[in-house]
């Protein structure tokens, strides 16, 4: 052991001699800059040779600094998978995870009556395809959440697509809600998004507005094809961490995005604690009425002063801003005529014992009134 220390202090003396003197004093320096990152322990490596100290450069000082201060930042910011969760049908739960089809869903908090709550929301199509019980899958590094959820309200079937989702009351403390931003949104305003394909997180990457009409957002949207299935769903973020609008859809071949606006989400929450809700039915600056939020529009028909059928559009799954413009802008056009029917609790099902209803809007008094329909 004598020998060793013996060695060690004659190393120790002869070191400044072996090294120039600018190098040295630049090591002196890195070596308290290294203490003050990391602990490291100087008086120690005087007694264990395996601990003597290294000659660092200031890149390699800069470059551990950094990434302590990225996990440090890592630490401090809450995963997204608890905030974005994997979304599945309850009716699947006994196949293997790994073969079922998934999508997106999130959940967010709001306060209502000043009360502060929690929710889930997806896209609507994809709640209407997986059934009414999903399961809402979270992570936090290899820990996985489960959270049943339960669709209780969608949006008007064409106007939105989303559907809010009943979470229970004892959600894991480590779940995340995010805030949810006010609208409108100027356009060019960033977003991101973050959703599940094929079972691994994508990120979408920036996406600037380039519309907002109300009910939708019209986003560039630069995901490759491969990567956009299960996407559907996932919530559109703004540089404040607010979420703008769920996403519903792209155009396959090329970078556009559509994402449901999240301002329709305050009205499907007035409806699931009040009973019924209504909300605008909106082309551009022209406002036809409101209609309630489980009414699913049939049909269109542009009538002329004497109520003769002009043009007429089956809404079949479909329905834009610009048909309903264009057929008020046909020639002759007095009256736009809207075949509603009240699905309640059931909003893919057609029922002639529901109540149906027409929505008629007058071109030249801009106003609007119901009338019954009996079959």
């Amino acid at each position: 052991m004598k020998r060793y220390l013996i060695l060690l202090i004659l190393y120790m003396a002869a070191l400044p001699a072996l090294v120039p003197t600018q190098a040295h004093a630049q090591k002196a320096g890195l070596r308290q800059a290294a203490k003050a990152l990391t602990g490291y322990n100087a008086a120690a490596a005087t007694k264990l040779p395996a601990l003597l100290p290294r000659i660092e450069t200031a890149a390699a000082v800069a470059a551990r600094q950094a990434a302590m201060q990225a996990a440090a930042r890592k630490a401090a910011v809450k995963d997204i998978r608890l905030s974005v969760a994997k979304l599945q049908s309850a009716l699947l739960k006994d196949m293997p995870e790994a073969k079922q089809p998934t999508a997106t869903a999130f959940i967010f908090k709001t306060t209502y009556n000043g009360k502060e709550e929690v929710w889930g929301a997806t896209a609507g199509h994809i709640a209407k395809g997986m059934g009414n019980n999903l399961l809402l899958i979270f992570y936090e590094g290899d820990q996985k959440f489960v959270v049943p959820a339960q669709v209780v309200q969608y949006g008007p079937n064409m106007i939105s697509d989303i559907a809010l989702l009943k979470l229970p009351d004892n959600l894991p403390a480590q779940i995340n809600p995010l805030p949810l931003a006010e609208p409108p949104f100027a356009l060019g305003e960033p977003f991101i998004s973050t959703g599940y394909c094929a079972h691994d997180l994508v990120y979408t990457g920036k996406q600037a507005l380039q519309k907002d009409n109300q009910r939708f957002l019209r986003t560039d949207y630069t995901v490759p094809l491969s990567k956009r299935a299960g996407l559907c769903g996932a919530p559109l973020i703004n540089s404040q961490g607010a979420v703008t609008g769920i996403h519903c859809g792209s155009v396959w071949n090329n970078t556009t995005g559509y994402a449901s606006n999240v301002k329709v989400l305050s009205y499907l929450l007035k409806a699931q604690h009040e009973g019924t809700a209504e909300i605008p039915l909106v082309a551009g600056k022209v406002v036809f009425g409101n209609i309630k939020t489980t009414e699913h529009i049939h049909s269109i028909e542009a009538l002329d002063a004497e109520f003769r059928d002009l043009a007429r559009y089956d809404t079949a799954n479909r329905l834009t801003q610009s048909t309903m413009l264009s057929l008020l802008q046909e020639p002759g056009t007095r009256y736009l005529r809207f075949m509603l029917e009240d699905r309640k609790a059931n909003p893919v099902d057609f029922n002639m014992r529901n109540d149906f209803r027409y929505l008629i809007y007058d071109k030249e008094t801009q106003t609007s009134r119901f009338e019954p329909i009996h079959w």
